[in-house]
Parts: structure tokens; sequence; C-alpha cells
């Protein structure tokens, strides 16, 4: 399928929140319960149409293991959006988040489109939906809250971005973490005037 833009975004969050099980279920509607954690970085990409366009969103899944921590950082660059994920079952990886958001403010361009996941939406919940709501909107972030293994809101969470970056992005088309249309070339068939055509010319010039 073509496309007519690549988004360019990066996953973010602590180790074993289910960055790359969200990948997997976004890309290959497929959960593995004994995924191995991600070594520096992973690639993923998906096509979502929306606003009568085709948009390759390119994935690039980041360690959050702090031994990878530099190299996590070297990936903000040139991107257009962030996915920041937590375990809603996890207090510690909740309280993490400020310490992932002074990153992107340090790190990014200031339009950068942030959505904060609330992932394993399928397990006992350790963070109260009022102190979410408060913090999200004490940050101005959008947040949605996921399942990697249901695939609950894990897609709407992409197109609710996708949909900001494309409706609210100033100068869209110069932004770094943009690439534009894909231009396909079609090739003139060879037909048998082309070929006498060059012999012909070969023959004068040798």
């Amino acid at each position: 399928m073509l496309y007519d833009y690549i988004l360019k975004f990066v996953m973010i969050g602590d180790k074993n929140t289910g960055k790359s099980s969200i990948c997997h279920k976004l890309t290959n509607n497929f959960f593995d319960e004994n995924m191995e954690p991600t070594i520096g970085v992973e690639f993923y990409s998906i096509i979502i149409p929306i606003l009568d366009k085709n948009i390759k969103c390119q994935l690039w899944d980041t360690s959050g293991d702090q031994r990878f921590a530099q190299i996590t950082k070297s990936y903000y660059k040139d991107v257009v959006g962030i996915v920041l994920v937590f375990d809603l079952s996890d207090k510690q990886s909740f309280n993490n988040l400020e310490l992932w958001i002074k990153d992107i403010k340090k790190y990014t361009l200031q339009t950068i489109r942030v959505l904060v996941m609330g992932n394993k939406f399928d397990k006992t919940r350790a963070i109260s939906k009022s102190k979410i709501k408060k913090y999200m909107k004490s940050n101005k972030l959008n947040y949605i809250e996921t399942s990697a293994i249901t695939g609950q809101n894990i897609y709407k969470g992409f197109e609710n971005i996708v949909y900001d970056i494309l409706e609210n992005i100033p100068n869209f088309d110069h932004h770094s973490g943009i690439i534009k249309k894909q231009i396909e070339i079609k090739k003139k068939p060879f037909s048998l005037w082309d070929y006498c055509y060059c012999f012909s010319k070969r023959n004068y010039l040798f």
C-alpha cells in the first residue's frame, strides 16, 4: 500500500511496561507472553488510513533499561510524536513519568506531540483514575488506557495522535519528523522501437 506521509514516532517508558507488546499487537495483531526485553531499539511500522490519507507510522521501540538511556535519547531527535507508556499495575512506573517528561522537554522540539498510554488495563489497577486524570490535566497530556493482551484502545490511541499531528502541527510539510508523499514512478515498457533506436545509436557512436 502506498502512503501519503511517513510520521516518525519513538516509544518510551520504564522497562516491562509493555511497549514492545503494544507494537506487536498494533502491527501484527499478536501478543507474546514470553517476549524478550528490548535490547537497545526495535523498529516497527504500520499504515493508518485517516482524513483521506494513508499515513505510515514508523515506530522506534526503545528499551526502558537505564543501561541504554543514551541510545534511547538519541532517538528523540527528528520525531513528530512520542508514545510514553506506563504500567497501570505498577505505581513506580507512573511516578517515573515525570522523569520521562523532563527528557522529552529537553531533547525534543516544542512541536512534538505526546500520547501517554496506561498499559495493562487487564490487570489490577495500582493508580486511581482520578490521580491519573489530575496528572494528565496538569501536564496537558493526551491519555488513553490500553491492553496489549486484548488490543483494547491501542489502534485508537495511534489514530488519535496521528489525527492530532495532521490537524495541529504547524508547518507540517517542513517538520523534520515528517516525510512527504511517496512518488511512484511507473516505468515505460521497453518496446521493439526502443530496441531498434538504441541499436542504431550504438552503431553510430562506435
